[in-house]
């Protein structure tokens, strides 16, 4: 017997107690560009939110603000131990409850007025499939709004020479273990089609990425450093690196130094989001 959604990439960074960790200082970093698109999305006070693969709980936090006391918001994961913590951190929210399950079969109400994620769909085999049945939990015009990594843009805009040589190569590994894991290194540039094949109107688009130089910002030299360490297992089990070589515990200090002394630019992963209106 085939089990059920076999065919889904493996979550590629790991579940850890650190990658616990890593999502939400990720969070902190993301947040100003989320917001941005769940406002530009119509997401407002007194609605009902469903947010998908809601991990640590952040996006669900960040939509809790902005529906407000007036509000709702559901969010959904298949993982109970970061469920747990998600609710932890949520626990002095009133508008916000968080149910285990996969969201293509977890039994739901078909009255919320959005539903959101952030790198949500790249885990899921057939993200057409999924926008289908996460479309049907929505009402008349209801808001859907995604915001999905890209490898392969980030790829190739740390190919440029002014951008830190530590940076470059820690997405030539990144690109290379989620290729071996089977997850789309095209993903958002995909998410205009898988909009289409779900039978919603093509979406709006926004390109976007975190980036930085200079001694002040130690956030996001740690969040590379940071992900690679989640990614590390994958990225030495397939042969890509070695742990030596990778030396994961200066990674931050060095790119730091190589940013600053050589006054060159940090860049995070290429995020495009996408958010249309259930027709």
């Amino acid at each position: 017997m085939r089990k059920k959604y076999e065919d889904d990439p493996l979550y590629t960074p790991g579940r850890s107690f650190e990658e616990t960790k890593r999502l939400q200082q990720q969070a902190n970093l993301f947040e100003p560009s989320t917001r941005k698109l769940f406002e530009v999305a119509g997401i407002k006070a007194g609605m009902k939110v469903l947010d998908v693969g809601s991990g640590a709980g952040d996006v669900a936090m960040l939509a809790a603000k902005l529906v407000g006391p007036t509000g709702r918001v559901v969010g959904v994961d298949k993982n109970p131990a970061i469920l747990k913590i998600a609710r932890q951190r949520a626990a002095g929210l009133k508008n916000v409850t968080f149910l285990e399950g996969d969201i293509r079969d977890i039994a739901l109400e078909s009255d919320f007025d959005a539903a959101v994620g952030r790198f949500a769909l790249v885990y899921i085999a057939d993200q057409a499939a999924a926008l289908q049945t996460i479309a049907r939990h929505l009402g008349p015009e209801g808001i859907l709004a995604f915001q999905e990594l890209d490898l392969s843009l980030s790829e190739s805009v740390s190919a440029n020479e002014n951008i830190a040589s530590l940076c470059r190569q820690f997405f030539l590994w990144a690109l290379e273990a989620y290729s071996h894991a089977g997850s789309p290194t095209q993903m958002s540039v995909q998410l205009p089609k898988a909009f289409r094949r779900a039978g919603l109107p093509l979406p709006q688009l926004g390109l976007d990425a975190i980036a930085g130089a200079g001694e002040q910002w130690e956030e996001g030299y740690d969040l590379v450093a940071e992900t690679l360490r989640s990614l590390l297992p994958i990225i030495v089990q397939f042969g890509i690196t070695t742990e030596k070589e990778a030396d994961v515990e200066t990674y931050a200090e060095r790119l730091r130094a190589e940013a600053v002394s050589q006054h060159k630019l940090v860049v995070g992963p290429m995020m495009i989001s996408a958010w249309t209106r259930k027709t």
